[in-house]
Parts: structure tokens; C-alpha cells; sequence
């Protein structure tokens, strides 16, 4: 029998019984370790699509609440979990933003809220967010992003 692809000679596979050799590719695969980040993402790997999954319509001034929070990666680069550096620069979390209703920055840098594993391009994860409602009562708006700390905001490189 002919291999209509490789055009090389092979007799029963049910004998397991070649009569040519192939050339092999070898193909790397890790199973339970995690990529770790050794410097910022390329430009383009800042792109993520997020949805809050359920959020309650008001909250106690200083008060901590858990929002649940789609993340997808909707870039070509993986974002690993961890970061080679042990000071965490490099290491992405979900993060978020509160805006009083005059659009000024009321908390820049909120709680940090760690991926579950490396996500890779195309891959959406659930995430359950740590939020810290601001300390004085009024009406805000909350803004989750990513981040790459040490880096930036994704939505500073463009993310939407």
C-alpha cells in the first residue's frame, strides 16, 4: 500500500509493520506548568474582551463585595499567570477603576484579582473580583480592566 500524502511505501497497519522510514516532528507539550512573563506584552497582546456577569445595584460606602467578571483574551499572546520576577512586575490581573458622576478618579488602582492560569489567546475565564466600594456614599461608576503591572492599563494600549 502507497501513503497518498507522503507517497511512501507502508504495509498493514494492522500488522504494524513498516517498510520506510518517516521523519518524526516532535511536538513539545508541558502539562501542568505555567508560562511566567519575563517583560511586558507586545503591543498587541494588551487586547481583552470583559463583561461583568451580575452586579448589584448599590453598595455600602468602604464595603467589600465579589463581582463576578468575564474576561476573554481576544489577542494573539498569551497571558501567563505568573511572572518570573519575584517583586510580581509583569503579572496580569483584572483590576478596576471608581468614577464619580463629574468623571473624576476616585480610586485609580483598586483590588487586584489573579487569573486562574495562563489564558491563552481566544480563551475566556470567569473570574470572581474583590471590589471595594469607595469610602464616601455618592454615585460611581466602576470600570474594570486589566493590567500588567509595572506596564500598563490595557485600555491605555487600546483595549476596549
Amino acid at each position: 500500500m502507497i501513503c497518498k500524502k507522503s507517497n511512501i511505501k507502508i504495509r498493514c497497519l494492522k500488522c504494524l509493520k513498516v517498510l520506510a522510514l518517516f521523519s518524526v516532528t516532535t511536538v513539545l507539550i508541558i502539562v501542568g506548568a505555567m508560562w511566567a512573563s519575563k517583560g511586558p506584552l507586545p503591543y498587541n497582546g494588551f487586547n481583552a474582551a470583559l463583561s461583568v456577569e451580575e452586579a448589584p445595584g448599590s453598595l455600602r460606602a468602604n464595603s467589600e463585595y465579589f463581582i463576578n467578571v468575564k474576561i476573554k483574551n481576544i489577542s494573539k499572546t498569551l497571558w501567563p499567570l505568573k511572572a518570573e520576577r519575584a517583586d510580581g512586575k509583569f503579572t496580569i490581573h483584572l483590576a478596576y477603576h471608581w468614577v464619580d458622576k463629574s468623571g473624576k478618579m476616585v480610586v485609580f488602582d483598586g483590588e487586584r484579582t489573579r487569573l486562574p492560569g495562563d489564558v491563552k489567546p481566544g480563551e475566556e475565564v470567569s473570574l470572581k473580583a474583590r471590589v471595594i466600594a469607595p469610602p464616601q456614599a455618592g454615585e460611581y461608576r466602576l470600570e474594570f480592566d486589566m493590567v500588567q503591572e509595572a506596564v500598563s492599563w490595557f485600555k491605555e494600549k487600546g483595549s476596549k
